[in-house]
């Protein structure tokens, strides 16, 4: 165990926070989607939630690493679309918001000397903006194609 700069855990727990909302936010949009028989948009959430929950996971360990407590006090808002098109850009929302705070955590990181902070923030960066540059391609394919010919395709099989 290691101590860590308390400016350090508590951007982890920021972070944290974020990555929490996220994941209920993306369950709930596989729910709904589940429920509205579009299987493949759900098992779509559905992979973006286990991916933000890993996240999670992984901020928890640095936090307990450092010798820090995971704290969900300053729980982020979760928003939930009632539409899939709503459902996108409220994720798309918060990618930007998470690709902001990592941005923000790396520079804050690097000043405080966490170097191994940084590679996580890094990481954790790079995950984050394959998110948004998925949720951007279907934004762009439901403004193409219309959200009348996008949802039919949505209830075949999964897709990842």
């Amino acid at each position: 165990m290691m101590k860590g700069h308390p400016e350090i855990i508590a951007m982890l727990n920021t972070r944290l926070s974020e990555e929490h909302a996220a994941v209920q936010q993306y369950s709930v949009h596989a729910s709904m989607c589940g429920n509205w028989g579009y299987s493949r948009l759900a098992a779509y959430f559905s992979s973006k939630a286990d991916e933000e929950r890993k996240h999670t996971y992984e901020l928890m360990g640095r936090i307990l690493f450092l010798d820090g407590i995971p704290d969900f006090v300053d729980m982020t808002t979760v928003k939930i679309g009632a539409t899939v098109p709503e459902m996108f850009l409220a994720d798309q929302e918060a990618e930007i918001a998470a690709i902001a705070g990592y941005t923000e955590s790396i520079d804050i990181s690097v000043k405080l000397k966490d170097y191994a902070t940084r590679n996580l923030m890094e990481h954790l960066l790079i995950e984050e903006d394959g998110h948004l540059a998925t949720i951007e391609d279907n934004i762009a394919q439901i403004t193409q194609m219309g959200i009348e010919n996008y949802l039919p395709i949505q209830i075949g099989a999964e897709n990842g």
